[in-house]
């Protein structure tokens, strides 16, 4: 390995990235030189306004992470490098080797998502509520119920998700299949043993199946593989009797697998406001009175 990064230095075609963000903004996989050759670590993808999107390309080999070199990486150690990038602290500098096909695999990638997506505003509040909570403009998503209220958002780094009093629930890096509570604890992570394709499993940090992301379809699964939480090209999400249950602004179908993180680790987000009942009666009595209580003054 050595010798090889230190050929490809002499070429010219070694590079750092420095990541001060939780989030990578890449994904990665395991490859192979041939049919008999060494296995390496190559990026899958990149995501669009990330911080290495102008520099790291699909098919660039990713050699080191903070000097350590990635040595005969496999199925079981790839794991490992992914949870260990997602925990260890930033900035994180990353050695990368540029792949021979990198401009080829940058420009089919983005060929299949198109032109950048028109990103949405979000909907108006009412006075009251925007003069108390209103989601951050440079958020990455928007976090809204059926009634249009803003509920959270997803930070501007893609990972860090918060309510609407700006409370930090999670930090979910999609890319690497990770997600933290605000202690960075791990709470959940995708599933290795999922042999679906079309299909990225999540579990619990015990191991236990708490459902899918289907990007294909751009929908949220139960752990018994029933549609939860479908959303469309606009981010409108329907729950699994088709009604409208409520949205993420600014949503591309690349974020189905960070909704699914939010979804299934923290569907209160998506719950009407519990409504006092005590509160409820009142205002009922105060209108049929006409006295601002429950009973009427003699």
């Amino acid at each position: 390995m050595q010798d090889h990064v230190a050929a490809m230095r002499a070429r010219g075609l070694v590079f750092d990235v420095e990541f001060p963000e939780r989030s990578l903004g890449l994904r990665v996989a395991l490859a192979r030189y041939g049919a008999d050759g060494r296995r390496f670590v190559v990026v899958d993808s990149t995501e669009r306004g990330s911080a290495c999107f102008e520099n790291v390309k699909p098919g660039d080999e990713l050699v080191s992470v903070n000097g350590a070199a990635v040595v005969d990486p496999d199925e079981e150690s790839i794991e490992t490098l992914k949870s260990a990038i997602a925990h260890a602290p930033r900035p994180l500098v990353i050695t990368f080797v540029e792949g021979e096909d990198r401009d080829m695999l940058f420009a089919a990638q983005e060929a299949q998502r198109g032109a950048a997506p028109r990103q949405r505003r979000a909907p108006p509040l009412t006075k009251k509520k925007a003069d108390i909570y209103a989601a951050p403009k440079n958020s990455e998503l928007v976090i809204v119920d059926r009634d249009a209220a803003y509920r959270g958002h997803v930070c501007e780094d893609g990972c860090t998700v918060k309510d609407a009093k700006g409370a930090r629930l999670l930090v979910v890096d999609a890319a690497l299949g990770v997600a933290t509570d605000d202690n960075g604890v791990l709470v959940a992570k995708v599933s290795v043993g999922q042999t679906d394709a079309s299909l990225v499993g999540i579990e619990d940090a015990r191991g236990v199946l708490l459902g899918y992301a289907d990007a294909g379809r751009a929908s949220v699964l139960d752990e018994n593989r029933s549609t939860i939480l479908e959303m469309d090209s606009a981010g409108d999400c329907k729950g699994h009797d088709g009604m409208h249950v409520g949205g993420f602004l600014n949503f591309t179908y690349h974020h189905t697998k960070l909704v699914a993180f939010v979804f299934l680790l923290r569907p209160h987000l998506f719950r009407d406001k519990p409504k006092s009942f005590l509160r409820a009666m009142r205002k009922s009595a105060s209108a049929a009175s006409g006295a601002h209580g429950f009973f009427a003054k003699a």
